[in-house]
């Protein structure tokens, strides 16, 4: 990232911090794929309601990346739980009885997943406002 570039420059007088976010470009060149493709076909498109849709699209990724964050560190967590419990003879012992031991951080990861997933699903919703609804006086009127 070029931090000297006159945009950043701008933004950092203005936000005064800047957080960066890993680059996965599968989810981001997907989600903004999309958007550019439900962009081009908008009639009557302003800058606006472009920004509106390409901001909503990155507010997508970055809630897929969230979710896909939380996958892989629930799966190191399983991978480790299976790995203790298999050289821990008591533990076994109880899987095998059907005890249910709670497994905390894997719960925790499995709902940061879930609330990662449902964000990203509002946040795909708000690409529809600006997408299909018409703008001008008469689509105002039809609207309401």
């Amino acid at each position: 990232m070029n931090f000297d570039s006159e945009k950043i420059q701008e933004l950092l007088r203005h936000f005064r911090s800047v957080t960066v976010i890993q680059h996965d470009a599968d989810i981001e060149s997907a989600t903004l794929g999309q958007a550019m493709l439900i962009v081009v076909g908008i009639p009557e498109l302003d800058v606006p309601r472009t920004d509106e849709i390409i901001t909503s699209a990155n507010a997508v990724a970055l809630k897929l990346k969230g979710a896909r964050y939380h996958a892989k560190r629930f799966q190191l967590l399983q991978a480790q739980r299976l790995k203790d419990i298999s050289s821990d003879s008591n533990a076994l012992e109880a899987y095998r009885r059907k005890v249910n031991l709670c497994e905390h951080e894997m719960l925790y990861e499995f709902e940061a997943f879930c609330f990662q997933f449902k964000s990203s699903l509002d946040m795909l919703a708000k690409i529809l406002g600006p997408a299909l609804v018409p703008r001008g006086p008469l689509s105002q009127e039809l609207w309401k």
